[in-house]
């Protein structure tokens, strides 16, 4: 499996709140992964009426890559991503361990 992208799922989880839900334009719905001059990534979405956007400065983007456009989440992921506890620098524990 190659990985596209690598964001903190926290940050994942509070940008795609600002996404619209359902809109017929389907770049409302998606939230927008791009390089950041200085160093790791902005992730970015909005529903045509606010905006959300948070650097992630140890995220990263294949090289190949300028920018990545996610748009259908599935709901058990977003939960996951919200739910996670501990320090943004630690890697989530196996289930295992919990």
């Amino acid at each position: 499996m190659t990985f596209i992208a690598w964001v903190n799922p926290k940050y994942f989880a509070a940008i795609h709140h600002c996404a619209a839900k359902g809109d017929v334009r389907y770049y409302l719905n998606a939230v927008h992964i791009e390089r950041h001059p200085s160093g790791g990534v902005l992730i970015v979405a909005t529903n045509g009426h606010f905006m959300g956007a948070m650097h992630d400065p140890d995220g990263w983007i294949d090289p190949a890559r300028e920018s990545v456009l996610l748009g259908s989440v599935w709901k058990r992921l977003l939960s996951a991503c919200s739910a996670r506890r501990g320090p943004d620098h630690e890697p989530p524990r196996p289930a295992l361990d919990r």
